[in-house]
C-alpha cells in the first residue's frame, strides 16, 4: 500500500540491537587494548541501507520535504528503539562499565535525539508512534541507564549494500 511498515521496522531494530550487543562479547579485536576500550562503552553501530529504494518504492522523491521527513522519522524511530532495547539489556545485564562516569552526558545526547523528533511532521501514524517510543525510552534511561554508549552509526553502505542486494546503497537514486 506504499506505506512504510514502521511497527515491523521497530521489531527488526530491537532484534538487531540485541544481536549487535552480543557481538561485543564475541568479537575478536586486533589487540587487547582495543578490546579493553571497546568493552568500556559497548558501542554498537546500527544503521540502514536502501533508503533511496524505500523512497522510490513508495513514490516519494528523495530530494523533497516528504523524503527528508520520512528519512528523519525512520532515523528517529531506529534510534529510539535501539536505546530502548539498550535500556532493557541494561536492566538484565547492567549498563556499560563507564556509564556512571558518563551518565549525564549520555542522557543529554539521548534527550537531544528525542527532541529532534519534534521537528518532523506526521507520516502514516509514525510520528506519534515514534514520540511514544521516545517517552518510554527517556523514562527507562533515567531509571536504568543503557547497555551501549552509542547505538547508531549512519555510515556509507556502498559495498555492503551491493552484497545485500539493495536497490540503492543509501539515499541516492538507483543507478
Amino acid at each position: 500500500d506504499n506505506k512504510f511498515d514502521y511497527v515491523s521496522f521497530a521489531d527488526a531494530v530491537r532484534l538487531a540491537t540485541i544481536v549487535l550487543d552480543i557481538t561485543n562479547d564475541i568479537a575478536k579485536f586486533p589487540d587487547a587494548e582495543i578490546a579493553k576500550e571497546s568493552n568500556k562503552y559497548r558501542t554498537i553501530g546500527l544503521g540502514y541501507a536502501n533508503l533511496g529504494g524505500l523512497l522510490m518504492t513508495i513514490g516519494v522523491p528523495y530530494d523533497s520535504e516528504e523524503g527528508r521527513n520520512i528519512a528523519a522519522l525512520i532515523t528517529s524511530l531506529m534510534t529510539a528503539v535501539a536505546y530502548h532495547t539498550s535500556c532493557e539489556l541494561a536492566t538484565e545485564l547492567s549498563p556499560f562499565p563507564e556509564y556512571n562516569a558518563n551518565a549525564q552526558h549520555v542522557l543529554k545526547v539521548i534527550e537531544r535525539h528525542a527532541e529532534t523528533t519534534n521537528m518532523c511532521t506526521e507520516m502514516y501514524g509514525m510520528l506519534e508512534f515514534t514520540k511514544r517510543y521516545w517517552e518510554s525510552t527517556l523514562l527507562n534511561v533515567r531509571l536504568y541507564g543503557v547497555r551501549n554508549a552509542q547505538v547508531t552509526a549512519i555510515a556509507p553502505t556502498g559495498t555492503i549494500g551491493l552484497v545485500m542486494d539493495c536497490g540503492t546503497t543509501g539515499v541516492e537514486p538507483d543507478f
